[in-house]
């Protein structure tokens, strides 16, 4: 009959441990993940060009936007959102802009918090 004795738990402990800090470590030849994406750029200022198309009604024209961060670094790509003061007047898609009626309206580009009219 085995004789077992519980007056040195150590041995026993010691071993748990050692075999928890050795398991499930990660391939060495795996590569290291990759970094974190950058933080987005903060829209600093808003340029809409050119300032007082004048259209005819059912006429078209373009209008740019130019956006920039506080080092005055151009963002491509940032999402900007058009809008007409009066849509009886003119619509504004993408930045092509429609006459609609006679009249006047202010066509609106804003990214971020900052806008130009």
């Amino acid at each position: 009959m085995a004789k077992f004795s519980l007056a040195n738990p150590f041995p026993i402990l010691f071993v748990g441990i050692l075999v928890v800090s050795c398991g499930g470590s990660a391939d060495p030849s795996a590569p290291p993940p990759p970094p974190p994406p950058p933080p987005a750029p903060v829209v600093a200022k808003v340029t809409l060009a050119p300032h007082g198309l004048t259209l005819p009604v059912g006429g078209t024209g373009r209008l740019t936007v130019d956006v920039r961060d506080a080092s005055d670094v151009a963002i491509s790509g940032a999402g900007v959102a058009w809008s007409s003061l009066n849509v009886s007047v003119a619509t504004v898609t993408d930045g092509l802009v429609t006459g609609v009626s006679a009249g006047a309206t202010r066509i609106i580009a804003s990214a971020g918090a900052k806008a130009d009219s």
